[in-house]
């Protein structure tokens, strides 16, 4: 079976992740999105184990696949999996994650305040501005909703 937009592309359920990490590495419409498809489940599953927060989970998903975009070219198959290489991408955009918020002043995701505390306000503000800068809602996963 070959694809409708391209007769020389198998669908995404047939194609090695390998292979459609050649084809965003040659800018092949729709491979970015065929990769998410059957990968970011997986993505997004373990950014919010990680940081127990939905919303930075979203985000920390949308910079991974930015990074597989621009960085495509640093996956080597002989070293690790197109999964584990996710993996490690979103382990590492998390660790990028934490060390923002701890430059800026904020709290660890997890640091418990009381409700109108200095820390708690402060936190609270600079998050709502974080949240008007992102370009764009991200999109959960299907199957994570």
């Amino acid at each position: 079976m070959v694809s409708p937009t391209n007769p020389s592309i198998a669908p995404s359920s047939h194609l090695p992740l390998t292979k459609l990490l050649d084809l965003i590495a040659d800018g092949q419409n729709g491979s970015l999105r065929q990769l998410y498809d059957r990968t970011g489940e997986q993505v997004y599953s373990l950014a919010v184990a990680i940081a127990r927060d939905t919303h930075r989970a979203e985000r920390i998903t949308q910079q991974v696949y930015q990074d597989v975009w621009w960085r495509v070219a640093d996956f080597d198959a002989s070293l690790e999996s197109v999964e584990s290489w996710l993996s490690r991408l979103t382990r590492a955009r998390l660790i990028d994650d934490l060390r923002r918020r701890r430059v800026e002043g904020q709290p660890p995701p997890h640091a418990r305040a009381e409700p109108g505390s200095g820390i708690a306000v402060g936190w609270q503000q600079r998050t709502q501005s974080d949240a008007n800068s992102i370009e764009g809602p991200v999109k959960e996963p299907a199957s994570a909703a």
